[in-house]
């Protein structure tokens, strides 16, 4: 959903629907745009749980792992969420086992080498040093999405080590250096202006379907 400028009533109907902790993360952010995708990416994820969970919007309750993840706290759900907000546009999946989303602008100012060489394994600055120029930004902004969606959904956040799993493209999929990566099923597209990666975890290794749905903001 993209929400560059909400309008003062759509931001009003989003921000009713969050709790007083993530309301005051959001008065915490300093700059308006990342309270505004804030706000907007936990309200569309409140509407999506509430689609999924049959329970109201504005009711679930949740809370952090102290590996930073957070979780539902109503037990018994079965539900795994994730969301990310960046440069206008907000995303959120759920799902009954662990997943992950990510995206990120094009418009992104692109890395300097040294700094995507300490970010990517081995195995991803080798796909990225073989894209021709003209393709390495859009490169970069697939892997990063990928990495991020899947420290999302195992809980270990970029803490995780990076020769530990790496992400090959077209199509897009994952290496892991120890488990089982057949329970993995990775998705990346992109729109006129964003990247977007979700990865998911199904333990009986069957065929994910991933169902895409885009709103307008007063569709929130």
């Amino acid at each position: 959903m993209e929400v560059a400028r909400p309008s003062a009533a759509l931001l009003a109907g989003w921000r009713a629907l969050l709790d007083a902790e993530e309301t005051a993360q959001a008065e915490r952010l300093r700059l308006e745009a990342d309270r505004h995708g804030y706000i907007a990416a936990h309200a569309l994820t409140r509407r999506l749980l509430e689609a999924v969970g049959g329970m109201a919007a504005s009711s679930w309750q949740f809370h952090t792992t102290e590996s930073g993840k957070p979780e539902i706290a109503r037990p018994g759900t079965g539900l795994h969420f994730s969301h990310a907000h960046t440069a206008g546009l907000v995303v959120s999946a759920a799902a009954n086992f662990a997943v992950g989303i990510d995206a990120e602008s094009r418009a992104r100012r692109p890395l300097d080498p040294g700094v995507a060489a300490a970010i990517l394994a081995p195995g991803e600055l080798a796909l990225l040093e073989a894209a021709v120029p003209e393709a390495r930004h859009e490169t970069f902004l697939r892997l990063w999405t990928l990495r991020e969606a899947y420290g999302k959904a195992t809980g270990q956040g970029l803490l995780y080590p990076r020769e530990d799993f790496w992400f090959g493209l077209d199509p897009a999929h994952l290496h892991l250096e120890s488990g089982d990566a057949a329970q993995w099923q990775v998705f990346d597209w992109s729109t006129e202006r964003h990247v977007l990666a979700l990865v998911a975890q199904h333990p009986r290794n069957e065929q994910i379907v991933l169902e895409r749905r885009s709103l307008a903001p007063e569709e929130l």
